[in-house]
């Protein structure tokens, strides 16, 4: 797999290229976003509303599963619209919001730009997964995966730095605002450990501030008996139907062992009960067999195992990969996935714009194929496999290289 090298990447006729694709990325994520809303789109009403009326978020509703970071955001979308637009309506506010999360998606974009590649910037804003998830869905992954993307290019840029303070703590700072917003990189600073450069101290320093700074932020809301009770069952307990939902690794698993007696045989592990413990094991492994990988792609390849290897699934799930399919653009099997997401998402998901009457009448004809939720990752699996070989081979390459020289 052939990954492209940033040096002199970007000339100017390619910056003006990537504004124009950003401008045309966030005008058609907002009118994707005015043409309809889902259930999630009124838990955030519900959310920046009793955060807007003082009132403790994890006490008054079960519909908020994460760090009080975006419950904030949600909170000044919605004074924005009340007090600049005079309006209290849901269409404005779902408009609103994906205008926030297209322009997040326009940060990560310049990020792979300058970082990785000119096409991986474009990829990166001109993909339909990205459309659909941002601009009609609007869930906030990417609010979360933009801090801790700077944190790991922080990082790893200028090894030679990891050996100072500030990038150390910046980059541990950005993953635990990452955490605090929503919970994708709960298993990053793991990974994170398990890699030489950083030094024992530095290694506790980046694996424990992020968790720290993510339990801090729940600090404030403990007096509260009502919204403690709140945190413990909607957020650190929270599990969605995985029966309902169930990830590709599940499916996977369940070729070779009973799924009912992973789930009765962990039950007792705390936080990770089941089939979760099997996804915490798989992941800490993955990071330990990727702990050699080229450093500036370790993000890359957290953001494919952690969709892969997930218990469960839903439609959002499909964006976290975006950027590493971005950056391995020069791959069929980022093409398939994103294709196969696009199929999913605009035709089999309830949720997404199939509820549109126009597009409603087209899916109505095209669903016996029966394209499952699961199905896109389990070519992400395979794509993860391929780019971990191909960093691995490249590593050894260089160790060879260096002992002959």
């Amino acid at each position: 797999m052939t990954i492209d090298d940033p040096k002199d990447n970007l000339t100017a006729s390619k910056a003006a290229i990537l504004f124009t694709a950003a401008m045309v990325s966030l005008v058609l994520k907002m009118l994707l976003a005015a043409q309809g809303n889902n259930y999630d789109v009124d838990s955030f009403r519900v959310v920046g509303d009793l955060v807007l009326q003082g009132k403790t978020v994890y006490a008054e509703t079960s519909r908020y599963n994460y760090g009080p970071v975006w419950a904030w955001i949600l909170g000044v979308i919605r004074f924005t619209q009340f007090h600049a637009f005079g309006s209290n309506g849901l269409g404005l506010f779902h408009i609103l919001i994906a205008g926030f999360l297209a322009y997040v998606d326009v940060l990560i974009g310049m990020l792979l730009a300058y970082n990785f590649s000119f096409a991986a910037g474009l990829v990166f804003l001109l993909n339909p997964v990205s459309f659909l998830i941002t601009g009609y869905h609007s869930q906030f992954d990417n609010v979360a995966i933009l801090p801790a993307l700077g944190a790991a290019l922080l990082l790893f840029k200028h090894p030679a730095d990891t050996s100072g303070r500030m990038p150390l703590l910046a980059g541990a700072f950005l993953l635990g605002l990452s955490l605090a917003t929503k919970h994708i990189l709960i298993f990053f600073p793991m990974w994170l450990f398990f890699r030489k450069e950083f030094g024992c101290g530095k290694r506790f320093v980046i694996t424990a501030v992020p968790y720290i700074i993510f339990l801090i932020m729940f600090i404030p809301f403990i007096p509260d008996d009502a919204a403690f009770l709140g945190i413990t069952d909607n957020v650190f307990s929270y599990s969605a139907a995985i029966c309902d939902f169930p990830g590709f690794y599940r499916h996977l698993v369940s070729l070779f062992v009973p799924i009912d007696r992973i789930e009765r045989l962990f039950s007792s592990v705390p936080v990770f009960p089941g089939f979760k413990f099997v996804w915490l094991v798989t992941m800490l492994a993955t990071g330990w067999l990727l702990r050699k990988t080229d450093c500036r792609h370790l993000i890359l390849f957290y953001l494919l195992a952690v969709c892969v290897f997930s218990p469960q699934i839903a439609d959002q799930y499909m964006a976290i990969p975006i950027a590493a399919c971005a950056v391995f653009w020069r791959s069929w099997l980022a093409w398939g996935y994103m294709l196969l997401a696009t199929l999913y998402l605009v035709f089999f998901s309830p949720d997404n714009v199939s509820s549109i009457p126009a597009i409603e009448r087209i899916a109505h004809h095209v669903r016996f194929v029966n394209i499952e939720r699961w199905y896109p990752f389990a070519i992400l699996f395979v794509l993860l496999i391929v780019a971990a070989i191909t960093s691995w081979r490249k590593n050894v390459g260089k160790m060879t290289g260096a002992m002959k020289s």
